[in-house]
């Protein structure tokens, strides 16, 4: 255990220097399991989202770890699973890492970064509307060539058969990869998985934050309510959590200046 741990702060100082590889250990700390992406095998544009975060500690660590991309472009876990708790633990009991710990302050820096990434307009990941899955759907929806040619139609059973064919390649595609030529929206799926998934792991950073006058301000700032309107409910709790943490911020800086 005593070797594991020196293994372990060996890297952490390095990796809380940069906010992004901050962002990645908080993820390891509050145990997010991340959303499958199989796009990442066959689409070669390497967005900052992909792959997995044990890479971090993997003990087969390469120099390209480093890099953000590097640490998630890679494919397949290195990590066993009793070893990432492990590894969890490490960095959540103090007198393990000492200060070296995740703390307020950390899990503050991983919420602006996820922030950051969930404002950022120019980034890929797309809102759920401009999902090609859902337009391709709405553009040949059963029941309005129903309305027109009738029930039994020959045109109707084969656009029915043709739309089934091609939604079971989509939904096989997210336990083996297909190649995305196959439906051009795969990608664009894959990014809004991954769009709600930050959500997620932004309120369950928030949660654990401490006082961050810069998150605060860019909190206050900046939304991402035009990128999620079809996410209503995933939307209102998010701002809610916004809410409440500006709040308690406030309040913490109102009884600190008395």
């Amino acid at each position: 255990m005593q070797i594991l741990d020196e293994y372990m702060m060996g890297y952490l100082g390095e990796y809380y220097a940069d906010s992004s590889q901050t962002f990645l250990v908080a993820l390891v700390g509050i145990g997010a399991e991340y959303v499958h992406y199989p796009c990442k095998r066959d689409i070669d544009y390497s967005h900052e989202m992909h792959g997995d975060v044990e890479g971090l500690f993997s003990p087969c660590r390469l120099d390209k770890h480093l890099s953000l991309n590097g640490i998630l472009s890679r494919v397949a876990s290195q990590l066993y699973r009793q070893y990432y708790q492990e590894v969890r633990a490490f960095i959540q009991d103090a007198s393990r890492s000492g200060a070296l710990a995740l703390n307020g302050e950390r899990f503050a820096i991983a919420a602006l970064y996820c922030l950051k990434i969930l404002c950022n307009e120019r980034s890929p990941i797309p809102p759920r509307n401009q999902d090609f899955r859902k337009q391709e759907i709405r553009r040949n929806r059963p029941w309005v060539w129903r309305k027109i040619l009738g029930p039994n139609d020959k045109a109707l059973r084969r656009c029915k058969t043709h739309l089934w064919t091609k939604w079971s390649v989509v939904m096989d595609s997210d336990f083996r990869a297909a190649h995305p030529k196959l439906f051009t929206g795969n990608y664009d799926h894959c990014q809004s998985r991954v769009f709600r998934w930050l959500l997620q792991c932004f309120r369950r950073l928030l949660a654990r934050s401490a006082y961050s006058k810069e998150l605060v301000d860019y909190a206050s700032c900046h939304s991402f309510s035009s990128r999620c309107q079809d996410w209503p409910y995933k939307t209102k709790l998010t701002k809610d959590a916004i809410t409440r943490y500006i709040d308690s911020c406030k309040a913490v800086h109102r009884d600190a200046s008395l």
